[in-house]
């Protein structure tokens, strides 16, 4: 299996060749304890935030925490709130 990695890693840059990665802009940016997706969204769902207009910062509902379509809602939340921040994004 092992051997086969760096395949698949050439194989996703093919096709995705930038991917962020909100653990690590949230590790680089310093402010928070811990990077765990259910944290940051907890301490970033009360920032006013704009997400195509529509997020306000209230209504979410904890029991949908790793549903496949939630955790995609809260990691572009915490990931449009971690672009904001000019010293969480770094170049490669």
């Amino acid at each position: 299996f092992t051997t086969n990695i760096p395949r698949f890693h050439q194989r996703v840059a093919i096709g995705i060749p930038l991917i962020y990665d909100t653990k690590v802009l949230a590790f680089n940016c310093g402010e928070f304890r811990s990077t765990k997706l259910d944290h940051l969204f907890k301490l970033l769902k009360n920032k006013k935030l704009t997400v195509e207009g529509k997020y306000n910062g209230s209504g979410f509902m904890e029991q949908f925490y790793h549903e496949a379509g939630y955790d995609a809602y809260m990691t572009a939340v915490v990931f449009h709130y971690l672009s904001t921040k000019a010293d969480c994004c770094v170049e490669n």
